[in-house]
């Protein structure tokens, strides 16, 4: 009996392992957009050049005084190809500026500026800027680990909300599905709209 207990009790621990890691992974996700330390910090200077305008440069300064985003992408990822569509319904609203960084373009793919461009002229460009930063110089700053991401910024250029992955325009995201609706930009808008009734500022955490 008690060799019995000893043989059933490993497959209890197993168990309740098994069901710690569904509940720490699936029922609680950590996301960066709530979690990252930057949230609510000043935006990292940066001061990039203008892809598309020889001469201008792209810098913190140009995200002073309202409420906007700033969205990192690259030729050589697949996901941002499928979030451009999104980036230009969403522009086409006019109800919020988009700003982006061109990131790691040289350093990843071998890419070139001209490559980048291109991506804009075939796609549609849905930006009012983007910053050339194919060797990453401010990617390190904004502490960017891949592409795309979206930072929603406030009017004094803090950092309201940091979105990982792809931007989804779904009418009804899964509420089931954390990241669809933090991803959701009905949802971002909406946060968008809040922060202008408050001054144009961050909102409190969970409000």
């Amino acid at each position: 009996m008690a060799s019995r207990s000893r043989a059933i009790l490993p497959i209890t621990l197993v168990v309740l392992l098994f069901l710690l890691l569904y509940v720490g992974l699936f029922l609680n996700p950590r996301h960066e957009s709530s979690d990252s330390p930057m949230i609510g910090k000043m935006s990292p200077e940066f001061d990039l050049p203008d892809l598309l305008q020889p001469g201008v440069r792209f810098s913190r300064a140009d995200l002073n005084g309202q409420v906007s985003l700033v969205n990192i992408w690259a030729t050589w990822c697949p996901s941002c190809r499928a979030e451009h569509d999104v980036l230009m319904r969403l522009a086409a609203t006019k109800q919020i500026p988009i700003y982006s960084i061109n990131w790691k373009d040289r350093i990843e793919s071998g890419g070139s500026r001209e490559a980048a461009i291109q991506w804009l002229g075939v796609l549609g460009d849905p930006y009012l800027k983007t910053g050339d930063d194919g060797d990453n110089v401010a990617g390190l700053e904004w502490a960017v680990t891949g592409a795309p991401e979206t930072f929603l910024i406030d009017i004094e250029g803090r950092i309201c909300e940091r979105i990982t992955g792809p931007l989804n325009d779904l009418r009804s995201p899964n509420p089931d599905n954390p990241q669809e609706v933090k991803n959701n930009v009905g949802n971002i808008l909406k946060i968008a709209e809040k922060m202008r009734a408050a001054d144009g500022r961050c909102l409190p955490r969970g409000t």
